[in-house]
């Protein structure tokens, strides 16, 4: 008998914490429900439930008997220890790829950087070249060439937005390989 429907949001995080296919994530969630116990009330009246054997956290909406979201078993990291002697080489290596990224990314900024800044010098120049030009046509050659040198600079604007992203997910990931607190 299925007493709780879930919602979309917890259909969603069933699949992607439980490998739980869609169609089977209402019977799950009974499932889970039917052995759960009970934790707290939160202040906005939903329920949460704690499910021992899969080490989740149920949220449910008693009124609606609505599943809001199921919260992924305990998965911290497990502490590094100072005296591991793998501990120093992992971090030291870890620390050198971030160096290296860095520096790598350092020269591509610079080099795309460059490439904007004599683009607005030739946009410039044109600029200069157009409004000089007493001749429609020539005016329109080059408001042309103008514009194609606007798209470049654009371009170059968007590899270095990427340039940006990516380095800052590789920091990001990096990070997380790098424990903040040792224990001794």
């Amino acid at each position: 008998m299925t007493k709780y429907n879930p919602s979309v949001h917890s259909v969603e995080r069933i699949r992607e914490r439980f490998g739980i296919m869609e169609e089977h994530a209402k019977q799950f969630v009974n499932d889970l429900m039917s052995v759960a116990k009970y934790v707290t009330t939160q202040p906005d009246g939903k329920t949460v439930y704690k499910h021992a054997g899969r080490d989740a956290m149920i949220v449910v909406d008693e009124r609606t008997s609505t599943i809001v979201t199921v919260l992924p078993p305990n998965t911290a990291k497990p502490q590094l220890s100072a005296s591991n002697p793998f501990y120093t080489d992992i971090r030291r290596t870890i620390e050198r790829k971030i160096a290296k990224a860095r520096r790598q990314f350092t020269r591509e900024f610079r080099s795309l950087s460059e490439s904007q800044a004599l683009i607005q010098i030739e946009i410039a120049e044109m600029s200069l070249r157009k409004i000089r030009a007493k001749n429609p046509n020539t005016q329109a050659v080059i408001q042309s060439k103008i514009d194609a040198a606007l798209t470049v600079f654009d371009e170059i604007g968007s590899a270095i937005s990427e340039l940006q992203a990516e380095f800052a997910k590789v920091q990001r990931e990096a990070n997380e390989f790098l424990p903040t607190e040792v224990t001794a």
